[in-house]
């Protein structure tokens, strides 16, 4: 999706997050498929796919170098871009930057028990139990940021149906959005996610 009134202003590529989310990252958005092999769901993929994107941007409005800006899940790939490929790129904006996966989620489980604690909500400290500390699966992730929704987090099901209008005008749009909402984690791997985490605190803090 591109958006924008002057092609000759500089071109900003948002890298959304997610993974899985809408917009048009592989297997969301416009590009989600049932048919894409699950094996393509990993970080190198991801990355190659968005220095095709970039490639494709510098050529069509004919710019030697474009601005890129990440959020969440996308911070990931953009860092690892712009560590990469840093002569395609004038600038580099991070939203919720991403350092350390691993350790967020610990934060996150640790803040959603002291808050069932708090409000004495004997079912989340169940569940929580139950999984125990980071890190988790993905059915354990999942059990967690449900938790965290039960003592008014900000985790949601599905997306807004005011997010989902200014992204996408179609049925199908607004239907892929949803699908790739259930994205699985477990495709791209634990492992990868703790070998993420090393390489992003080397890129974000040298």
């Amino acid at each position: 999706m591109i958006r924008g009134k002057n092609i000759q202003n500089p071109i900003l590529l948002f890298v959304h997050g997610g993974p899985g989310q809408a917009e048009d990252q592989r297997g969301a958005g416009l590009s989600y498929s049932k048919s894409i092999p699950k094996d393509t769901f990993t970080i190198d993929v991801f990355r190659a796919d968005l220095n095709e994107v970039t490639d494709y941007l510098i050529q069509r409005f004919n710019q030697p170098k474009i601005i890129i800006a990440g959020h969440s899940w996308g911070t990931v790939l953009a860092t690892y871009s712009v560590k990469d490929y840093s002569d395609k790129y004038s600038a580099y904006i991070g939203i919720g930057q991403v350092v350390s996966s691993m350790e967020a989620e610990r934060i996150s489980y640790r803040y959603v028990k002291n808050e069932a604690e708090l409000q004495n909500n004997k079912r989340v400290l169940r569940e929580l139990q139950k999984i125990g500390e980071p890190p988790h699966s993905e059915r354990e992730a999942l059990i967690r940021a449900n938790c965290q929704g039960r003592i008014g987090g900000i985790t949601k099901k599905n997306p807004p149906k005011s997010i989902v209008s200014l992204l996408r005008n179609t049925t199908r749009e607004d239907l892929n959005y949803r699908n790739k909402c259930n994205f699985k984690l477990d495709y791209i791997g634990i492992e990868n996610y703790q070998g993420m985490d090393k390489t992003l605190r080397w890129y974000v803090f040298t």
